[in-house]
C-alpha cells in the first residue's frame, strides 16, 4: 500500500512508485490532481472508473479548474466515449459542465484501441497505466523525460481526434 503521499511534491519527488490496485491508484491519481497548477492531460479508454470516478479526483480537477480559469489546460481523450457517456462518470459530467475550460475529444478510430492510458500533469508528472486489463501502474511526480514522450504521443492524437457526440453537453 502507498503510503505518506502528502510527501511526494510534483517536480521535486522522482521516486518510481508502484500502484498495484484501484484504491492506491485512486490515491495516486488525486494527489497528482491536487498538486496541478496549469496542465492536465488524459489519454483513457473509459476514464478508469476505479481510478478517476471518485469525489477526491473530481474536486481536485474542479478546484483546478475554477481557480486557474484561462491560465489552466485540461484535455481527454477518450477511447471510448459511448461506453462512457452510457455508464455515466463524474470526469464527463464535470467536463460537460465546464465545457469552457475541459476539453474532451475521441482518438481518430486507427489509434482507440490503444493498449495504455496515462494522466499528464504539469508537463513533469505522470500516470501510467500500460495495460488496460491491470491495475497496475507506475506514478512518478518528477520524470520530465516520459512525460515528454507521452505528451507527444497525446499532442499527435490531440491533433487527428475528433468531437464525439457522447461527449457533448446534451441540451433539451
Amino acid at each position: 500500500m502507498l503510503e505518506n503521499l502528502e510527501q511526494y511534491r510534483i517536480g521535486e519527488s522522482d521516486a518510481l512508485l508502484v500502484c498495484q490496485g484501484a484504491q492506491e491508484s485512486q490515491a495516486a491519481a488525486s494527489a497528482l490532481l491536487r498538486q496541478c497548477e496549469r496542465q492536465v492531460l488524459i489519454l483513457t479508454h473509459d476514464f478508469e472508473p476505479g481510478i478517476y470516478d471518485n469525489q477526491e479526483c473530481l474536486e481536485a480537477l474542479e478546484d483546478l479548474v475554477l481557480q486557474g480559469r484561462q491560465h489552466v489546460q485540461v484535455r481527454f481523450l477518450i477511447q471510448q466515449p459511448a461506453l462512457v457517456a452510457q455508464r455515466g462518470h463524474a470526469l464527463l459530467r464535470l467536463g460537460r459542465r465546464m465545457s469552457s475550460y475541459i476539453q474532451m475529444r475521441c482518438p481518430a478510430e486507427q489509434f482507440r484501441s490503444l493498449p495504455h492510458s496515462f494522466l499528464l500533469v504539469d508537463g513533469v508528472a505522470l500516470l501510467h497505466r500500460p495495460y488496460q486489463d491491470s491495475f497496475k501502474l507506475r506514478a512518478n511526480f518528477k520524470d520530465p523525460e516520459a512525460v515528454r514522450e507521452l505528451t507527444l504521443e497525446f499532442e499527435m492524437l490531440w491533433h487527428e481526434a475528433q468531437e464525439d457526440p457522447y461527449l457533448r453537453t446534451l441540451v433539451l
